[in-house]
């Protein structure tokens, strides 16, 4: 594994060499971060601070972190005004200081609004389970269950979720990510900021791509479609 890493950075460090724009996308929790209990513990430690802005400094590398928090609070927690953020899953996006934001996402968000209540109940029966809403998706925390309690609860949700219109929602990292339908994921927030660079750039960008859970999957498929490296951490 150690050498097949090493040789994907040396695709890496030749397209450089070439000349071509390097894009990276990194995901925060579980990627930058370890993953932690509660959120607001995954704290970026300053040597990959540094890092990040390192390579931001580099001529023609271009650092986007990408995450399923929201980009208010991804930015906020890296803290470095060089780099562009995707929060939300991919549903926000802030390139070179300006934002854009689904608009599918914005429309649906309503159909998002029921659900803490619906899962009110579920939720007293498993204590150390809690969600965490956000401006355009929410996530529903279980990391405190047992392996066991957490399988139950997970099929318990389930069921309630299957019945709502409008969402989406997967497993990922001892949580369920729920969404809008329809709505950008990490994958088009790649093809977006890809085609930017192309735009600015007479060398075809190369992007990488480091990620760690099921969130990731169309981060790196559309990485990958693009002919470029993604890493699982």
């Amino acid at each position: 594994m150690v050498v097949q890493t090493l040789a994907r950075h040396e695709q890496l460090a030749d397209a450089y060499k070439a000349g071509r724009p390097i894009v990276f996308f990194l995901d925060y929790d579980g990627t930058l971060t370890p993953l932690v209990r509660n959120p607001g513990m995954a704290l970026l430690d300053d040597v990959t601070r540094d890092q990040l802005r390192g390579l931001a400094e580099l001529s023609e590398v271009f650092v986007n972190i990408i995450s399923g928090r929201t980009l208010d609070d991804v930015r906020d927690l890296v803290g470095l005004s060089e780099l562009s953020y995707i929060g939300s899953g991919g549903m926000e996006i802030e390139w070179q200081q300006n934002r854009i934001i689904d608009p599918a996402a914005e429309r649906s968000n309503t159909n998002l609004i029921p659900i803490p209540t619906l899962l009110s109940g579920i939720l007293k029966q498993y204590p150390r389970t809690w969600i965490e809403r956000k401006h355009f998706s929410m996530t529903i925390h279980y990391r405190g269950l047992l392996p066991l309690a957490g399988v139950c609860f997970c099929s318990e949700v389930g069921v309630i979720l299957r019945g709502i219109p409008g969402i989406q929602y997967r497993q990922v990292s001892e949580a369920i990510e729920v969404m809008p339908t329809n709505a950008w994921d990490k994958g088009a927030a790649v093809q977006m900021i890809v085609d930017k660079i192309r735009n600015l750039s007479t060398a075809e960008p190369f992007p990488i791509y480091y990620g760690d859970a099921a969130n990731d999957k169309e981060g790196m498929g559309a990485t990958l479609k693009l002919g470029s490296l993604a890493i699982g951490v």
